[in-house]
């Protein structure tokens, strides 16, 4: 399997139900596709042709850090994945899902993903030209972003 062949299917835009809405800072949404379903995607598309490795984690200035080498048809990216060891409300409380290592783990697998394109449509975003299309997009009420 050439990655040429599969790479149209593989960073097609997700269907809105696989899509989660979180705020950011500042109270904004902000959306993304779970870790898990780009794992799906390539579980379904490549089941075979895809592998990845993660370096050893460091730990530094309050942060959790670890790169992700994504290979897929022999081709390989990379992704650096980094969250804070602690994330806590205003009122001191943890707000975190999952800990530091799963948290970076997942964000280095992802920016990987997104180094082949996979999910890259996400970016749009941010910018206020694209927002609402975007977002009728991943509500449901669109096909086009």
């Amino acid at each position: 399997m050439k990655l040429s062949e599969i790479l149209p299917e593989l960073t097609a835009k997700f269907e809105p139900h696989e899509h989660k809405k979180r705020q950011v800072p500042g109270g904004a949404d902000w959306y993304f596709v779970p870790w898990q379903t780009v794992r799906a995607r390539l579980n379904r598309i490549c089941p075979e042709d895809w592998t990845n490795i993660y370096s050893d984690l460091t730990f530094t200035e309050g942060y959790c850090i670890i790169v992700c080498t994504l290979t897929i048809c022999s081709v390989s990216h990379q992704g650096i994945g980094s969250t804070p060891i602690e994330m806590l409300s205003q009122e001191g409380k943890n707000v975190a899902y999952g800990d530091p290592i799963e948290r970076a783990t997942a964000d280095a697998f992802k920016n990987a993903a997104e180094q082949f394109g996979i999910a890259a449509y996400l970016d749009a975003q941010s910018n206020p030209m694209k927002k609402k299309a975007f977002v009728e997009y991943v509500s449901g009420r669109s096909r086009a972003a």
